[in-house]
C-alpha cells in the first residue's frame, strides 16, 4: 500500500520522534527537571536560563525536523539510526536527511546543555549534609545519565556535523573508498 521510498521516511521519522522526541525528554527531561530540584532539596535549577535555553533549542531542532516534510524529496529516509550508506546523497538524495542530521545536531546540543545543567545541580545544590550515598537513586539515575550524556553526545553532535559537511559542501568523510 505504501511505497519503499515513503515506507522508508515514516520509519525513519516515527523512529526518530519517538527516540530523540518523545522518549528522551520525556523520561530525563521533564522527569529530571521536576525531580532533581525536589529531592536534592534545591529551590531550582543551578542555571535556570541555560535550562530554559535547553527547552527551546529542542524546538527549534523538533521544527527543523518537521519541515524536512515538506521539501521537494520528502523528509529523511535513511532510518532513525541513519547509517552513512543510507544517509548520504546517494542513498538519500534531498534535502530532507540534511535537515534531519540539522535537526538532531541542534538537539544534541540542547541535551548536552540539559546534561551540564544536572550535573552542576547535583554537584552544587545538593541539601546541607546530603552526601552522594545519601542521594535517592533516582537521582543517582539521573546524574549518571546526564554523565553519559555530557560525554557522549558531543560525538554524535560531530558525526552529525561530519555527515552534514558531506552533504551540503561534498567532503568525503563517509563516502567508502573516496579516497
Amino acid at each position: 500500500v505504501v511505497p519503499p521510498d515513503t515506507y522508508a521516511m515514516l520509519f525513519t521519522l516515527h523512529g526518530t520522534i519517538m527516540i530523540f522526541y518523545a522518549i528522551t525528554p520525556i523520561l530525563i527531561g521533564a522527569f529530571g527537571n521536576f525531580c532533581i530540584p525536589l529531592m536534592i532539596g534545591a529551590r531550582d535549577m543551578v542555571f535556570p536560563t541555560l535550562n530554559m535555553l535547553s527547552f527551546w533549542l529542542a524546538f527549534v531542532s523538533a521544527i527543523l525536523l518537521l519541515a524536512s516534510l515538506f521539501t521537494p524529496l520528502g523528509g529523511a529516509a535513511g532510518g532513525w539510526v541513519s547509517y552513512p550508506t543510507l544517509s548520504t546523497l546517494i542513498g538519500s538524495p534531498g534535502v530532507g536527511q540534511t535537515l534531519w542530521c540539522l535537526a538532531l545536531f541542534v538537539l544534541g546540543v540542547s541535551s548536552t546543555m540539559g546534561a551540564v545543567n544536572y550535573i552542576a545541580t547535583i554537584i552544587t545544590l545538593r541539601a546541607p549534609g546530603m552526601g552522594y550515598f545519601d542521594m535517592p537513586l533516582t537521582i543517582w539515575g539521573l546524574w549518571l545519565t546526564a554523565i553519559l550524556n555530557a560525554l557522549f553526545l558531543p560525538v554524535l553532535g560531530a558525526g552529525l556535523l561530519l555527515l552534514t559537511f558531506d552533504r551540503v559542501f561534498g567532503t568525503t568523510f563517509f563516502l567508502a573508498g573516496a579516497a
